[in-house]
């Protein structure tokens, strides 16, 4: 059964992603009705509040520079969907490719981690993101995520901005190659990162290589041009 919201949705997401419109995300999660979704729409849904969560922890502070009512809203708003999420990532579970339900469920332990800074939340976001490299090594979100994880953990952590590039050039040969992906906002994502992992270490000209393979893949979007 293919769901109302596949296809236009991807593509309106995407857009979105790519104008740094998080409203519209906001309104696909909140206009879902989680319950009468198929299966499909619900992967849809759920991606998105894998991205939208991590959006409202990484959203820049408003207003005063000290605003500490400010702070505890978005921390309230982050704290409200990431509930949300992890409900949906264990309402999911059934269908959920094992390699996916555990690259979400470490990204909602890393939230957790990043809202709280309660230590166990890091140690389980870890266990669940080499849980989902092992379940699959060719599912792009998990080897995305790992990336991520190698790029930014510290080295006594087992951190490796050179591992981190090679994950990252793993998950993209696949995005590149599997049309699957096309439309979702995960593959330029990972574009994204791999171009900042290379400016990260200096290597200015594969970065300027990425960045131009990125503007060909989407010439029309506003962050290629």
């Amino acid at each position: 059964m293919i769901g109302k919201l596949l296809v236009i949705s991807l593509l309106s997401l995407l857009e979105a992603y790519f104008n740094g419109d998080m409203p519209t995300w906001q309104a696909a999660i909140d206009n879902a009705q989680w319950e009468t979704l198929c299966n499909e729409d619900k992967t849809i849904i759920l991606n998105t509040e894998y991205g939208f969560v991590a959006s409202l922890i990484d959203e820049a502070p408003t207003g005063a520079k000290h605003d500490a009512k400010g702070k505890e809203e978005r921390k309230a708003k982050a704290e409200k969907y990431l509930d949300t999420f992890v409900n949906h990532i264990e309402d999911a579970k059934s269908f959920l490719p094992d390699s996916r339900y555990c690259t979400y469920r470490s990204a909602a332990y890393a939230y957790e981690f990043m809202i709280s800074k309660k230590l166990t939340a890091g140690i389980k976001s870890f266990q669940f993101c080499k849980d989902a490299v092992e379940a699959d090594p060719n599912d792009p979100f998990a080897l995305a995520l790992a990336a991520n994880v190698d790029f930014y953990a510290p080295k006594i952590l087992g951190g490796s901005k050179k591992k981190a590039i090679e994950t990252f050039e793993q998950a993209r040969e696949i995005l590149l190659t599997d049309p699957q992906y096309d439309l979702w906002w995960n593959k330029p994502a990972t574009l994204f990162s791999l171009i900042m992992c290379y400016q990260a270490i200096g290597d200015e000209k594969t970065a300027k290589a990425r960045e131009e393979e990125l503007r060909a893949l989407y010439p029309n979007l506003p962050y290629a041009k």
